[in-house]
């Protein structure tokens, strides 16, 4: 899922309001547009936080568009994501680094629009 909100540097604006509802801050990146994710206990749902204006606000929409209209781009990323997300990593960034070129492929094939 993906938040948009003023400022997402901001967090005292939005963040425990989200804490409330069960969700845990799980990555901040303030070089990178100030992202942050957070996940529930079970990690069954992820939550992106960018703020207003955001580029890769954008990429996010592109990706799951595109996710929506292919089902070969739909099967091809659930069989990467299923074995990696059962797996327990104490770090978050192998697990983007892992999906990392496979989504690359996506976006770029939902840069051509083709429904393939």
């Amino acid at each position: 899922m993906l938040l948009i909100v003023a400022e997402s540097g901001e967090e005292a604006s939005y963040l425990p309001e989200l804490q409330a509802c069960g969700y845990q801050l799980r990555v901040r990146e303030p070089e990178f547009e100030q992202h942050r994710m957070l996940r529930t206990a079970e990690r069954d749902v992820h939550l992106h936080v960018f703020s207003e204006g955001a580029s890769e606000i954008d990429r996010y929409l592109r990706f799951r568009d595109r996710l929506r209209s292919s089902p070969r781009d739909r099967q091809r990323y659930q069989d990467l994501k299923q074995p990696l997300a059962a797996q327990d990593r104490a770090d978050m960034n192998a697990y983007a680094d892992a999906k990392a070129d496979l989504i690359e492929s996506i976006l770029a094939a939902a840069g051509r629009k083709d429904k393939s």
